[in-house]
């Protein structure tokens, strides 16, 4: 079964998604995201991958946030846009050292 919208299996794929990164990672000779954990979690690498993940890389970090200039680079978007720089100089303060040329976002959480 898929969501209400036509998202399949664990890793939620839409159709278009499942024909891109779909893998038989169980090697079955079937792509089943529903009932093959092997093959949600190869097809989720796979999308990853595609989409510039590298391994071992930091996909997130706490920061320390102050003053008030923070609240406008939060935005709920899942896409980097800003270079960590831009953040660091409006207040948002990463609690492990992070590459201050790489894109990053602000995310907080609820609660």
């Amino acid at each position: 079964m898929g969501s209400y919208a036509g998202a399949i299996g664990y890793p939620q794929f839409m159709p278009s998604n499942f024909d891109k990164f779909g893998v038989d990672f169980d090697g079955d000779g079937k792509t089943d995201l529903v009932r093959s954990m092997p093959d949600a979690i190869g097809s989720v690498a796979k999308y990853l991958s595609a989409h510039g993940y590298r391994l071992g890389e930091q996909t997130a970090v706490q920061s320390d946030v102050s003053g008030d200039a923070w609240q406008q680079f939060d935005t709920r978007s899942m896409r980097p846009v800003k270079k960590l720089k831009e953040l660091t100089a409006n207040g948002i303060t990463p609690r492990t050292p992070a590459n201050p040329e790489q894109k990053a976002i602000l995310y907080t959480l609820d609660g």
